[in-house]
């Protein structure tokens, strides 16, 4: 619910997934915790204004530490396959550098399609994820 709301204010996905979560890593259990966060957003909305004065040098510091947080995930990555180890690799990097989680995802979604069609694994892809990349790399040539 909180994600079609916040999609039609703009948020991206990624945001109210994170919220979520970082709510249950405190410790709430319940939906009060959600309902909570979901308030002060609504709060923050008015004065967005103000946040368009805080420059992007000081955004990018809050994504390198959500970079550092995905690091303790990168170690139960399966050693076994590296095309799945280098997209995701990649696409932990890139979060940081391009300023954007969003960019970032979508950068790292077609280059696992692309690590996978040029290492002979095609037949894992399916036609969903070719036309996700797609709609990926026209979200960026456009933005």
């Amino acid at each position: 619910m909180g994600t079609m709301i916040g999609n039609l204010f703009g948020v991206p996905f990624v945001t109210t997934r994170m919220e979520g979560m970082s709510g249950i890593q405190s410790g709430g259990k319940t939906g009060i915790t959600s309902l909570v966060v979901a308030l002060l957003l609504i709060a923050l909305f008015f004065f967005s204004p103000l946040l368009s004065l805080i420059p992007l040098a000081a955004v990018s510091s809050i994504l390198i530490v959500s970079g550092i947080s995905m690091v303790s995930l990168i170690k139960g990555f399966k050693k076994k396959d590296p095309s799945n180890n280098i997209p995701a690799y990649l696409t932990a990097i890139l979060i940081p550098f391009s300023f954007s989680i969003p960019k970032g995802i979508a950068l790292g979604f077609i280059i696992y399609t692309l690590v996978k069609l040029f290492s002979g694994k095609s037949k894992e892809l399916t036609i969903t994820t070719y036309v996700l990349s797609l709609i990926f790399l026209f979200f960026l040539v456009t933005n």
